[in-house]
């Protein structure tokens, strides 16, 4: 199953795993924050955010993890 952002990792073809740092709202709480309790759940990353696969560990920028347009849809069959 691909992802609804198209991505996968381009070392091991990973799709369930890909970490990205994003910018989030979070919410604070007396015990930390809370990035559920915010009231906008946007999460914003760019291109060029870090990237990382949580199953094989290859790391990079969200660019690197995008699937062309053509194996998306192939992918997809």
């Amino acid at each position: 199953m691909t992802d609804f952002l198209n991505m996968r990792c381009p070392n091991c073809g990973d799709e369930r795993f890909i970490d990205i740092e994003a910018t989030v709202w979070v919410r604070v709480c007396c015990d930390g924050t809370d990035a559920d309790a915010s009231g906008d759940s946007n999460h914003a990353f760019e291109a060029d955010s870090p990237a990382l696969c949580g199953r094989c560990g290859f790391h990079g920028i969200v660019r690197k993890f995008e699937r062309p347009a053509a194996d998306a849809k192939a992918g997809a069959a």
